[in-house]
């Protein structure tokens, strides 16, 4: 009889901790699922940021693509053949600091080309309270775009 007794006491200590381990397994699966729950969130958070941040900087490629050709197709300004031109602008929260100055360039012969100038446009904005810039850059050659007679 104390035999079965003591068979008895190991079976039933053996049921206490069967159940108390289903338990543990069942908050150990629940943690292992939010961990996962939560990095999938934040795998999905940083994807949009990603992609708001690549749109927002197409349009601003796409911004200074125009004022490029918008300059370029303008007459120059009278001071620009002397030693240079630039301006400010200010457009919803973006500042544009546009530069055009002469350019030296020589041929093979060694010879100065006149009359070519370099168009630089420099963007400023705040974003997420960190400066953002960009910046485009051409060249221009104004007979090229002059009227014909």
């Amino acid at each position: 009889m104390i035999i079965k007794f003591k068979t008895f006491q190991v079976l039933r200590v053996f049921r206490g901790c069967s159940s108390g381990f289903t338990l543990f397994e069942c908050v150990l699966a629940l943690m292992i699922f939010s961990i996962a729950v939560v990095s999938l969130v934040e795998v999905i958070n940083t994807l949009g940021t990603a992609g708001i941040e690549v749109r927002q900087e197409q349009a601003m490629q796409a911004r200074l693509a125009a004022m490029l050709l918008e300059i370029t197709r303008k007459p120059l300004p009278p001071n620009a053949q002397s030693g240079g031109y630039t301006e400010t602008r200010r457009e919803n929260g973006v500042s544009y600091d546009i530069r055009i100055s002469p350019l030296e360039l020589k041929n093979k012969d060694n010879a100065p080309l006149p009359g070519i100038f370099t168009v630089q446009i420099n963007a400023r904005w705040d974003e997420s309270g960190h400066e953002q810039h960009s910046r485009a850059e051409t060249w221009l050659y104004p007979p090229l775009y002059a009227p014909q007679p």
